[in-house]
């Protein structure tokens, strides 16, 4: 076995324990930031209707000097400096999304604006953590950053079960370079994936599992006084279900892909494209859609399973432990005949059953399509590596 040397980047997530005082600093700096986003995105708007033409980054930073010598901002100086800045490049990078096609940056609303990020100047020293502007707060250490690791940024997040440090640190890691089993992945609605080599994993239906006490509080809240005490209550209950749905995804995705990373050195899935899968129906005004309640239950299902970030989980632990993952083009592979490749709509009887017109062949329609996964991944790799010896 061979080794290679790598850099990686490393998130460890640690919960913090503030006393009332600084949970009060917290929220004081998160909502400062929170403020500052709102004025910097104002400031651009305003800019571009009068002048038709747009600021960046830079232009913004110079000015924050004087926004805080401005009267009745004074408030505003508890935000530590990096965090000032960061405020704006999360700012320039909606606007650099906005021009790549993405939707244009929206207001930072109280629920949804929750982190703000320190690049420098955060100490950790065993179970405490020191802030600029906030005292020495106490943390569960659950495990320690290695030491010769370099720490980029640090983000300070709340969530509906108190508030968190999301440590993010370069690492030198030495991955093994391994050559012993291939397998195709093959995403599906009944099962939540199955590979080539027969391996079944059940859909856990995280979200359905909790859908009748969701649909419970929901109904309750709408009966309810907005804003108010009650209101506010049920409202963490429902924040709660769905953090405990979030926490139960991502672990169990965490579990499938280091099974599968660990068992084999050769991985090939489908690049499906998500958006598209998962969009709606319903048409517009002239044109209306057809079946529309049985597609949106199917994206919520969809949405549900998490493989956007199964993937993600799937690439990084791949390059960690020496695997190589290959994203194939997801066309026919549901269509082909994995003995005789014949293809056609016809071989898919249902949703699980497989029986080709050609040659009679009949399995599991899931692992019919991982076997033309795993073939199409192996050849899209050879022909991939001629090419690169053909360019040296």
């Amino acid at each position: 076995m061979y080794f290679y040397d790598i850099k990686i980047y490393r998130t460890y997530k640690y919960k913090l324990r503030p006393n009332k005082v600084q949970r009060q600093s917290l929220e004081q700096i998160l909502g400062c930031c929170r403020f500052l986003y709102n004025i910097a995105l104002e400031e651009r708007i305003t800019y571009y209707e009068s002048t038709g033409k747009g600021i960046g980054y830079y232009h913004q930073q110079y000015q924050l000097k004087d926004l805080f010598k401005t009267e009745g901002f004074e408030f505003m100086k508890c935000i530590p400096a990096q965090a000032r800045q960061d405020v704006l490049k999360r700012l320039d990078k909606t606007y650099t999304s906005f021009f790549k096609g993405g939707g244009f940056p929206r207001w930072a609303k109280k629920h949804k604006y929750s982190s703000f990020t320190l690049p420098q100047h955060v100490k950790y020293d065993s179970n405490k953590v020191t802030i600029p502007k906030v005292e020495k707060l106490r943390m569960f250490c659950s495990r320690n950053i290695p030491k010769d690791a370099a720490i980029k940024f640090t983000t300070f997040k709340k969530q509906v079960d108190g508030w968190f440090a999301c440590v993010t640190f370069e690492i030198d890691h030495i991955a093994p370079i391994r050559d012993n089993q291939a397998v195709g992945i093959d995403m599906g609605v009944t099962y939540f994936a199955v590979t080539s080599d027969g391996q079944y994993f059940d859909n856990p239906k995280h979200l359905a599992k909790h859908q009748r006490r969701l649909k419970i509080l929901k109904r309750k809240l709408a009966r309810q006084k907005k804003f108010g005490y009650n209101w506010r209550k049920t409202r963490y209950q429902i924040s709660k279900i769905y953090l405990k749905i979030t926490n139960s995804r991502k672990d169990f995705l965490h579990k499938v892909s280091n099974q599968l990373t660990n068992e084999y050195s050769f991985i090939a899935v489908e690049d499906l494209k998500l958006k598209n899968m998962t969009k709606s129906s319903k048409g517009d005004a002239e044109n209306h859609g057809s079946m529309v309640k049985q597609k949106s239950g199917l994206n919520r299902v969809l949405l549900d399973l998490g493989i956007g970030y199964f993937f993600t989980f799937l690439d990084y632990k791949s390059i960690e432990k020496g695997s190589k993952l290959v994203k194939i083009n997801p066309r026919n592979t549901s269509r082909k005949c994995n003995k005789c490749g014949h293809i056609s709509k016809n071989n898919r009887k249902s949703q699980s059953k497989f029986e080709c017109e050609s040659c009679g062949y009949t399995v599991n329609a899931d692992r019919n399509a991982s076997d033309n996964i795993l073939g199409d991944g192996v050849a899209l790799s050879r022909k991939r590596e001629a090419a690169a010896c053909a360019l040296a």
